[in-house]
């Protein structure tokens, strides 16, 4: 039975083979991921030390045949697809029977390996395998040395294809050969993996100093060759950039400087145009859109510690078109990636019709709590302000104030795609650092409508109380005495809200960086995520579908990305 026994484990060989292959194509996606090669040079020797070890006849030698063949597939799937890539099409055919001729004679010298070891040194079948491992470890750790970085990229990617569901729009505007300058937002410390993951060329970065503090980032920025620039070094580091784009490398750089801790795009550094320009390279803008809300970025208030908002967690890369860098202004720039933005919004915005469904769930799961208490003391729980949307009657007159703004919160939501338009602003609050504070005061403000604040009290569970000049927003269990910072912004009857002016919490404690500054006087905030904005002719914001607000009381938009009042 021995020649049924060992077809049995050639069947698991070629099983595991199989869904080897099958896994480097789906990790792949129509690209090389040449640090599969290392990760299964690894796991070779590991699965002949399993057969060495295990009884042929329990399930753990089963187990070995699987591995083996799959770590075999891992290896040789992307080197064979490395060779026919790289080689050019007059040669890809001798290139290809060279490799099989090779493969063919290695067979034949092994076949006489195999008779000595069992002929002339008398080994067994067990120990000819623990003999191969010795070779294999080499090999291993040859590969290892030569493909480290690619051997960690492949294994940040198969997290991310566990974790994590990528969607790539615009793939087809990226160069396929030649240097290029991509621009793109910074939310969180996943997106150099995210951008990795998503092109098919290999990606270098340039940092700023301040995120090589860290001991761990300084290790991977010298595995992936990432260049840091900093006030000492900024020359040294400029000319090195340049060098690596015009030889041909694709070089990302996040413009903002630092990671957004606000979740607004922040202000570019002024030394992006430039530095394509004296590379004569192209800028491609990039839009990292939902980053916001995963464990790696700043969204409640913290890094790494919270658990992911959902699973797997999606986000989307958008790649817009190229642009001249000898032709085109450095605002710009924050433009086209913020119009990516919102295009990325749009897109993962519920239509009309979910959009209102997914108020009336949330109004109808409102616990019996407060919600709104009035001047004189007259408190509405969710209840009653549910009782009074889902009814759609109008509320009788009593407090003028509130009264008409909780009709006219009736009337956004009865209008044509008014319901897109509340959850597309309860959205936009909610992918800032201000929701996760303790709550915030409005003060009477004919350009930050209250319709917009108590829909987002409503579809937030926060507790709104009305004073004769300001709101005050808390969540639920918090500290009635704690203060509460100012905030004043724009809502428009076309967008709902456009921006919020409001500090951070280490800007609120007195010990902020540059990208945690939210709040500036004299303006209303940065624009919120999802929307982008032109200044020419007339300063307006592109909303949803590109309906378009012009604001006249708006002034334009200064150097730190705060809009102006007029």
């Amino acid at each position: 039975g021995m020649g049924q026994l060992y077809g049995y484990w050639f069947l698991l060989l070629g099983v595991g083979i199989m869904l080897g292959s099958l896994f480097a194509a789906y990790l792949n996606r129509g690209r090389i991921e040449l640090g599969l090669t290392p990760i299964g040079a690894v796991l070779l020797p590991i699965a002949m030390f399993i057969l060495y070890h295990m009884d042929p006849l329990e399930a753990g030698f089963e187990w070995g045949c699987l591995l083996l063949g799959f770590a075999g597939a891992l290896f040789f799937v992307p080197l064979n697809g490395f060779l026919q890539d790289r080689s050019g099409e007059s040669e890809r055919g001798r290139v290809l029977a060279a490799s099989n001729l090779l493969t063919q004679l290695s067979s034949i010298i092994f076949i006489f390996v195999h008779a000595f070891l069992s002929n002339m040194l008398e080994l067994s079948a067990k120990q000819e395998v623990l003999v191969m491992i010795i070779p294999s470890c080499l090999i291993a750790l040859f590969t290892l040395n030569i493909l480290l970085e690619d051997f960690f990229r492949a294994l940040f990617h198969i997290g991310l294809r566990i974790f994590y569901r990528i969607q790539i729009v615009g793939m087809e505007n990226f160069p396929a050969k030649g240097g290029v300058l991509l621009v793109s937002n910074h939310l969180s410390y996943a997106d150099p993996v995210f951008i990795g993951a998503a092109f098919p060329r290999k990606i270098r970065y340039l940092a700023w100093a301040g995120l090589a503090n860290s001991r761990i980032l300084r290790q991977v920025f010298r595995l992936t060759h990432t260049a840091v620039i900093s006030p000492e070094r900024s020359l040294e580091t400029m000319k090195m950039s340049v060098n690596r784009l015009k030889e041909g490398v694709p070089l990302c750089v996040f413009a903002e400087g630092g990671i957004s801790k606000l979740g607004n795009i922040l202000p570019f550094k002024r030394g992006i145009l430039l530095l394509a320009r004296q590379a004569g390279v192209p800028i491609l803008p990039v839009h990292l859109d939902g980053v916001w809300g995963s464990n790696f970025s700043m969204e409640r208030g913290r890094f790494f510690k919270k658990w992911p908002i959902s699973f797997p967690y999606r986000v989307c890369v958008r790649v817009g078109e190229v642009i001249g860098a000898q032709k085109t202004e450095g605002e710009s720039i924050r433009s086209r990636v913020m119009e990516l933005g919102r295009l990325s919004f749009s897109k993962r915005l519920p239509d009309f019709k979910m959009c209102m469904n997914l108020i009336q769930h949330s109004i109808r799961s409102s616990p019996p709590s407060e919600c709104i208490r009035l001047t004189g003391g007259k408190i509405f729980t969710r209840m009653e302000v549910a009782e009074f949307f889902l009814s759609g009657k109008k509320m009788d007159r009593g407090n003028e104030e509130f009264y008409e703004c909780m009709n006219s919160m009736l009337a956004f939501f009865q209008e044509v795609e008014g319901a897109q338009k509340i959850w597309a602003s309860f959205l936009r609050i909610r992918e800032t650092h201000l929701w996760d504070q303790g709550g915030f005061k409005v003060n009477k403000d004919p350009h930050l409508k209250y319709e917009w604040i108590l829909w987002a009290v409503l579809l937030g569970g926060f507790i709104v109380e009305f004073f004769q000049d300001a709101l005050e927003v808390r969540r639920p269990g918090g500290d009635s005495k704690d203060a509460l910072q100012l905030v004043n912004g724009i809502s428009t009857g076309k967008n709902g809200l456009i921006s919020l002016n409001f500090q951070s919490l280490p800007e609120r404690a007195g010990d902020c960086e540059e990208s945690e500054i939210g709040h500036k006087d004299g303006t209303f905030g940065r624009i919120l995520p999802g929307l982008s904005y032109r200044s020419e002719p007339k300063f307006g914001v592109t909303g949803i579908d590109g309906v378009l607000d012009q604001l006249d009381f708006v002034q334009g938009v200064d150097a730190d990305g705060f809009l102006l009042k007029g």
